[in-house]
């Protein structure tokens, strides 16, 4: 193909016409020797969203309607895949991202709760105890 190109533009007179019939040739040939690029299954282009949009208050829900499926059938391919729930993953992501502002941060635990996705306060602090033993505020103070 590249000889062909080649040789075409070799000529004193190369007319446009030549050139795009060469492009096209070059893309045809192209499409035909690659490998198609697989999509990715429905529990990565979920956690792609849960990874990206984890700081606002995204239900599973939500993330379901986005990719154009029932909850129920996000959930076992989500399971399916990570072995958790998707509800479970988002609160997870969620806490990481908290311990770290918890860590390095002076903002207050609200702020905190809002800003990694939680909704309220009272649920971050539920979710939080539930997961680490204690409350965010104890936990802070604690490390």
């Amino acid at each position: 193909m590249f000889c062909g190109v080649e040789s075409e533009y070799a000529r004193t007179k190369v007319s446009p016409a030549a050139a795009v019939s060469l492009a096209w040739q070059l893309v045809r040939e192209l499409e035909q020797t690659s490998e198609p690029v697989p999509r990715p299954s429905l529990g990565e282009r979920a956690r792609h969203l849960f990874d990206h949009h984890y700081g606002v208050p995204l239900t599973v829900a939500e993330v379901a309607q986005k990719l154009h499926v029932s909850r129920a059938t996000l959930f076992r391919a989500f399971r399916a895949e990570h072995g958790v729930s998707p509800k479970q993953f988002l609160d997870d992501l969620r806490l990481e991202r908290a311990k770290r502002l918890l860590r390095a941060s002076d903002q207050s635990v609200k702020e905190i709760a809002i800003g990694c996705g939680f909704g309220s306060e009272s649920y971050f602090s539920r979710v939080f105890k539930q997961q680490l033993g204690q409350p965010p505020g104890q936990w802070r103070r604690n490390i």
